[in-house]
């Protein structure tokens, strides 16, 4: 049985990134204040509560874009929630419900996946307290969470474990095989040489976002 994914969905800077890093324990996500900077889908493998399984983070979802790489940043975010087993739905805690998520929330009712609503930035107990609102959503499981002060992280991690197949019931073991592991190549390059481009072909999927502008690619993608 293949390894469970768990995808981090949501609209941009509520704290995606910040919030894969820190449950990842370092700092693979490119994080920064200004909106959007995630693009492409990022893998982390990660084991708790006896359950192994695969974190995906991916970009902030904006409906009826003009920008026509937003539209593939939400295909991306498409495959990882498609792919998963389930889904953290990251709201912000200090702003609140907003029709963005009122809007996000009604795509993923309609893929019917088993989701945690993640209020974040619940940095202080008077930020958690206004949670609850977001049950509003339709969705079972709700955790507070803050990165920055690991608030409520364990709850977060529980509540997906529980959801999810341990390795045993897998059938997965500790034992060593002969398996060889593939070997490692980085592409790099100036922006707009076309690495991005070279991956897809590569792999034959559109793993990674190709637009004409340079700098498209933020993250390094596995």
């Amino acid at each position: 049985m293949s390894v469970p994914v768990v995808a981090i969905v949501g609209r941009p800077n509520v704290g995606k990134s910040s919030l894969f890093n820190r449950v990842v324990g370092k700092f693979v996500a490119v994080v920064d204040d200004i909106p959007g900077v995630t693009r492409d889908r990022l893998y982390a493998p990660i084991e708790w509560g006896g359950a192994s399984f695969k974190i995906v983070d991916t970009g902030g979802v904006i409906h009826n874009p003009d920008d026509p790489m937003i539209e593939q940043v939400r295909a991306q975010v498409d495959v990882a929630v498609n792919e998963a087993t389930l889904v953290w739905f990251v709201l912000d805690a200090i702003e609140g419900i907003t029709a963005s998520d009122r809007i996000l929330a009604e795509m993923l009712h309609k893929i019917d996946k088993r989701t945690i609503v993640v209020a974040h930035k619940a940095d202080h107990e008077g930020i958690e307290l206004n949670a609850p609102e977001m049950y509003e959503l339709g969705f079972e499981d709700l955790a507070p969470v803050s990165s920055i002060h690991r608030r409520g992280l364990r709850n977060l991690m529980e509540a997906t474990a529980k959801y999810l197949p341990t390795d045993e019931e897998r059938g997965e073991d500790d034992e060593e095989d002969d398996t060889v592991h593939p070997l490692r190549i980085a592409i790099v390059g100036r922006p707009n040489a076309g690495k991005s481009s070279i991956v897809n072909a590569l792999t034959g999927e559109e793993r990674v976002i190709v637009d004409s502008r340079p700098g498209t690619t933020r993250d390094a993608i596995n």
